[in-house]
């Protein structure tokens, strides 16, 4: 485009006529960055925001370029600043030439373009596990750890993560994984073994194991973070903890909060021992697991039958829901897969009625489909007894409680050729609804595979060798195959 420059003269002074300019060669833009020059001793890290600035003494400034060799351009419209990332690859430090240059509205660039020579360094990543929910200091088998890995710069630097049990292999793994679970391959043997690694709460599991995982002995789980440039962040490790090793078939979870007359310990233990039933004991109260998912579904699927007993508690970190509640999904997986499950447990009064009565996720595992929503409550006098129906009458023994038992949640079932025990119940307050307070459930091959009471299955001791009978039927006999 010619520019013109027009000369007036004043009307006071004398010409002859008006005389055009002469045309003007178009000026060069000219461009500046913030700083001339970096003096300072320390490089930067490899994330670096520049600024810069463009004037045209005789039009505007249309756009600007950057270029890294002062040959190959790319435009950044009118933005005069801007963050990069520079990778450092296979090398802790790199010196960055920066070039940028602005266009004017002629499309003339500007000849000299500003320049910066940026001295950058590859900043060590870093690797930090959750000290908020730390591994505990005795294992029951499974464990998870949870850690944040970070890099100054930038997460897209990151690289990896690994893994490694005491003075195993590292273990790599992709850096989205910030979260995972371990599992000894063997858990009912001794001694250093390798581990399956789970990735994330969906349990991926990974395709390669830990080694030297010692069971039965005192562990140290270690971290590190990797970034692209090759540098290892600083490893971090959890504090020594004995990993427990599995040591039978059955599997006692106490998660029993409240006081109970009689103690279900006292009542449960000994009857196993009369009838020479072996398990594991895991006190869901002393030993919480600091991460329900997955690690409930992978704890309980390491055994062949599981036998849970609650007081009903409702927990306020989930929600105020019991556990039948909080591991529905673990419990619907375990018994998908083969497993056995006997459940005891009270219910809180919020499932009498809607929504808890008929839409709790309870009963999407049991054989349970609702609760009387009536007014009241039923009771079990000492006088009246629990009795096998249908199918397993004169199968399996009359129960009697060895206490009064209030606040009975007898269930509506799925199906009624199901219910293994009914209750001679006391109706209080008006309460009405059904009798079963014990259904079953059964597994692809036709054979009993769950046991669900909806009450306190330990204070219906008053006849003591029906009730060792009962639990002899169900775990020695239901429950082998």
């Amino acid at each position: 485009m010619k520019k013109w420059i027009l000369i007036f003269l004043l009307p006071l002074l004398i010409f002859a006529g008006c005389k055009t300019g002469s045309e003007l060669e178009n000026l060069s833009p000219d461009t500046k960055i913030f700083l001339d020059k970096i003096e300072s001793p320390e490089r930067l890290t490899s994330v670096v925001t520049m600024h810069w600035s463009g004037e045209d003494p005789d039009g505007y400034v249309k756009e600007f370029e950057i270029s890294f060799d002062n040959t190959n351009w790319t435009s950044v419209f009118k933005r005069t600043d801007s963050t990069f990332r520079f990778e450092i690859v296979n090398n802790n430090i790199a010196d960055i030439q920066f070039y940028v240059r602005a266009v004017d509205n002629d499309l003339k660039a500007d000849p000299t373009p500003a320049y910066l020579l940026i001295p950058i360094k590859n900043t060590p990543p870093t690797i930090a596990l959750d000290q908020t929910k730390p591994v505990p200091d005795t294992v029951y088998s499974v464990f998870s750890l949870l850690w944040t890995a970070s890099d100054l710069d930038g997460t897209d630097n990151l690289d990896s993560v690994y893994v490694k049990a005491n003075t195993g292999a590292w273990l790599a793994l992709p850096k989205s994984v910030d979260f995972a679970t371990v599992v000894p391959v063997t858990p009912g043997t001794t001694g250093s073994q390798e581990g399956l690694l789970y990735k994330g709460t969906n349990a991926l599991l990974h395709s390669f194991r830990l080694t030297d995982l010692r069971v039965g002995q005192i562990n140290r789980i270690y971290v590190k973070a990797k970034d692209k440039g090759g540098i290892f962040s600083e490893p971090d490790s959890t504090a020594a903890f004995l990993l427990l090793p599995k040591n039978a078939d059955l599997l006692v979870i106490d998660e029993h909060k409240g006081s109970s007359n009689p103690i279900p310990e006292s009542v449960y233990f000994p009857a196993f021992s009369n009838l020479g039933i072996t398990y594991d004991y895991f006190d869901m109260n002393a030993n919480p697991l600091p991460f329900l998912e997955p690690g409930l579904g992978l704890y309980i699927g390491l055994y062949d039958k599981v036998f849970w007993y609650s007081d009903g508690s409702e927990y306020s970190d989930y929600g105020d829901q019991t556990f039948m509640e909080i591991g529905a999904n673990s419990f619907q997986t375990y018994l998908n897969n083969g497993g056995k499950l006997l459940i005891s447990t009270k219910f809180p009064s919020r499932f009498n009625s809607l929504p808890a009565a008929t839409s709790s996720a309870v009963f999407s595992f049991s054989p349970m489909e609702s609760f009387s929503t009536a007014s009241g409550q039923a009771r079990i006098p000492m006088d009246s007894s629990v009795f096998a129906v249908g199918a397993y009458a004169g199968i399996y023994p009359t129960l009697k409680p060895s206490v009064f038992m209030s606040l009975i949640s007898p269930f509506n079932a799925k199906n009624t050729n199901d219910n293994l025990y009914h209750a001679e119940l006391q109706a209080s307050g008006g309460w009405s609804g059904p009798a079963a307070v014990c259904g079953s459930s059964r597994f692809t091959n036709g054979k009993i595979n769950q046991v669900f009471f909806s009450l306190e299955l330990h204070k219906l001791n008053g006849d003591l060798p029906a009730f060792e009978a009962t639990l002899n039927k169900i775990l020695n006999e239901e429950f082998v195959w």
